[in-house]
């Protein structure tokens, strides 16, 4: 019987970073299977899960970010906060997803160990900065309602609030770069070489630490801040029906009309953000304190990891599904791309083909196939208005 001394930890070190520091104690064994074989479900499970983030993020916040940043008169405060949190979707689904995919079939890490800190890191860095973004989107909202004669957000300022979110997200999540590793190659049970992409923390406290930050920082902290600011947000605007501000009566209306809009859909997406991530959390918090126990009693171990992992990682396309179900917005300017890309036509609007441009006097004409053009004054609302269209 050949002896194996080795240090086996899974601990799920906060994030994606597939499996912690390796070997915990003496343990003698036949041969050397890391991971026990997938079943034939939890690979289609898995399959399914990954694809869909690849294929639906990849795609759907793509086009998000390619409307907003295109549009010029999309470009709101709010608008470009929720591009950002496409983006840090995007990054994740094209930059790390796949990897983790091939590793968790194949049970075998085979890119390499700088690969193996660049994906793990990828994958904390956008989930800090989409819950960081989340929040710092919620103070602005709750400035906007409460504070309605405060200044609008300069674009500047705005640009380096977004830089700072990246940095803080990465110096966050700067010890899993720095301790992710790959094993030594091995022989398995199997008969296979195999290598892991784990956490190496030399110190099992500092690891338990870094868990119980991450938790309270990036999930607890952020979701009670965004809980306590949307039920304030609501309770002013369905309890005051005119917003606050020396603004005119039709201002005001369209103000209210645009932020009962927005207020909703951002709710949304903070309840799916806590509904898919809870669980996860809570799953490292428990690996953390009992960790010998879950490993030795708790029934399809590696499968309940997995499942947690799937949920949160499917926070991403219920995001994207979000921005687009809930924002008349982003649908419109779908359906305006679909049409330029398979017509190669101007945006069409109820059959009518618009060209629309400003004059001295502050009017707008909208020219039809005719020749005939409608005056419209400018301000009062309806299609043309950009404060509607805005989130």
């Amino acid at each position: 019987m050949a002896t194996r001394t080795s240090t086996y930890v899974l601990n799920a070190s906060y994030a994606f970073s597939m499996y912690d520091s390796l070997f915990d104690a003496n343990v003698t064994m036949d041969c050397l299977d890391l991971l026990p074989p997938l079943p034939s479900p939890m690979k289609v499970f898995l399959l399914v899960t990954f694809v869909s983030v690849t294929v639906v993020c990849g795609v759907g916040n793509s086009l998000l970010c390619f409307i907003v940043l295109t549009q010029k008169r999309l470009r709101s405060v709010t608008n470009l906060f929720i591009t950002n949190l496409a983006a840090s979707d995007l990054l994740m689904a094209v930059l790390s997803v796949p990897f983790t995919l091939h590793y968790y079939l194949h049970q075998n890490w085979i890119f390499g160990a700088w690969m193996c800190s660049f994906v793990g890191t990828v994958k904390l860095v956008s989930i800090y900065v989409s819950i960081n973004t989340l929040l710092v989107i919620a103070v602005d909202r709750y400035y906007g309602i409460f504070r309605p004669l405060r200044p609008r957000m300069e674009k500047g300022r705005l640009v380096l609030i977004v830089l700072a979110i990246w940095i803080v997200s990465f110096l966050v999540a700067l010890p899993t770069f720095l301790f992710l590793t790959t094993s030594s190659p091995t022989t398995d049970c199997r008969g296979r070489t195999v290598q892991m992409c784990f956490e190496n923390w030399v110190n099992p406290s500092a690891a338990n630490g870094y868990v119980i930050f991450i938790t309270v920082a990036e999930f607890l902290l952020p979701i009670y801040s965004m809980g306590f600011i949307y039920i304030s947000i609501a309770i002013k605007l369905w309890t005051h029906r005119t917003p606050p501000g020396q603004v005119t009566p039709r201002h005001r209306e369209i103000m209210l009309v645009r932020k009962q809009k927005t207020i909703p859909m951002l709710i949304t997406v903070v309840v799916a953000f806590f509904v898919c991530f809870a669980p996860y959390h809570g799953y490292n918090l428990a690996l953390t304190y009992y960790q010998e126990e879950w490993h030795q009693t708790v029934p399809h171990f590696y499968s309940l990891y997995y499942i947690t992992e799937s949920v949160a990682m499917l926070n991403a396309v219920i995001s994207t599904f979000i921005y687009f179900i809930m924002s008349p917005m982003f649908r419109k300017e779908i359906r305006n791309l679909a049409g330029r890309i398979l017509c190669r036509c101007p945006p069409v609007f109820l059959g009518i083909r618009r060209v629309s441009f400003h004059s001295a006097a502050s009017h707008t004409f909208n020219t039809t196939r005719n020749g005939s053009a409608i005056r419209k004054p400018v301000g009062l609302g309806g299609p043309d208005n950009t404060l509607e269209t805005k989130i």
